[in-house]
């Protein structure tokens, strides 16, 4: 990443390196405080939760192949560099500032309580037409703020971005993706009922490239019209099953053994 070099975000932080002296004016790949996210030369900002030490990821970090971290609690004599500050979370506000103003570029801050997202989109198609615009993302940060919120409840397993969508699927497919690389515990989908993308780990619909789905009638089970589905390559769950009468079989379920196998 531009300008951060391991001596310019010490200098930025007032933090103390150390480490090998060669590293010093080598730039990171990367910044993240969620160690499941380092990646090969990037550096890892522990900051403490209300209930998790990040300082105990950091072994972790390292061996992803983290090139540095920065820590408010002296290691003392560790096998790789490390540099030592007051605190973890104005370092990243220091090491935030020292990449902005890397840039000479403008900035448009939107502040409020209602209407901020619109407002960005506006100015962002807006200012588009001329210039080269880059936004945050408001569906990514949406999908991510999910997660960290529900992500670690027992039951939430299945993610999925929408129902019934049409239109370009690339945009869910790309959000899947993103969704899998941050937290890969769960089962990803792109949508319900319409299309089934390469990246979905699970479909539900109603609907296959090969006609309808049949949820067969009378006695209460999950068997499907297999030659309908056949070509579907990942589990398939009923769309709009609360309209029939369907239970699984819990015999398939062996106590404390898988989840559940999918009828396909």
């Amino acid at each position: 990443m531009k300008n951060l070099t391991l001596r310019n975000i010490t200098k930025a932080c007032h933090g103390e390196y150390r480490g090998p002296e060669n590293l010093l004016d080598k730039e990171v790949a990367g910044v993240t405080i969620d160690s499941r996210k380092v990646e090969k030369d990037y550096l890892f900002i522990a900051i403490d939760g209300e209930r998790v030490n990040a300082h105990k990821f950091i072994p972790d970090t390292i061996e992803k192949g983290a090139m540095c971290v920065i820590s408010h609690e002296d290691l003392g004599e560790t096998d790789f560099p490390y540099i030592l500050v007051e605190s973890t979370g104005q370092a990243l506000l220091d090491t935030a500032k020292l990449y902005r103003d890397s840039f000479d570029i403008k900035v448009v801050g939107i502040t409020g309580s209602v209407g901020k997202t619109s407002t960005k989109e506006m100015i962002a198609s807006v200012l588009s037409q001329k210039y080269c615009v880059h936004k945050t993302d408001f569906f990514e940060k949406e999908l991510y703020a999910v997660l960290e919120e529900y992500g670690n409840h027992p039951s939430f397993l299945l993610m999925c971005n929408g129902n019934e969508n049409e239109g370009d699927f690339a945009v869910l497919e790309d959000l899947v993706q993103k969704g899998q690389r941050h937290d890969n515990r769960h089962l990803y989908s792109a949508s319900t009922a319409r299309t089934h993308v390469k990246s979905d780990e699970f479909y539900v619909s109603h609907v296959s490239p090969k006609g309808g789905i049949t949820v067969y009638e009378g006695i209460p089970s999950t068997d499907w019209d297999k030659d309908a589905t056949s070509d579907i390559d990942c589990p398939v769950i009923a769309h709009e099953t609360g309209q029939r009468c369907m239970y699984p079989n819990f015999k398939e379920r062996p106590r404390g053994g898988e989840i559940g196998r999918a009828h396909v």
